[in-house]
């Protein structure tokens, strides 16, 4: 069973599992990349941008 790479729309690395970020409110004001917020993005860039927008929420 071949797994095929899928490649992070945000930090253009591959990944196995990526995730649907359409739906989700992950709002990059600065990112120009972010024009396309449907997109799918890996775990890790998730998370990052989740626990900067806690930051900045404080």
């Amino acid at each position: 069973m071949s797994h095929t790479v899928e490649v992070c729309d945000h930090c253009e690395k591959e990944a196995r599992i990526l995730i649907h970020i359409k739906d989700m409110a992950l709002v990059y004001r600065d990112d120009p990349r972010q024009r396309h917020l449907d997109a799918e993005w890996c775990v890790g860039c998730i998370l990052r941008a989740s626990e900067d927008d806690a930051k900045e929420r404080k």
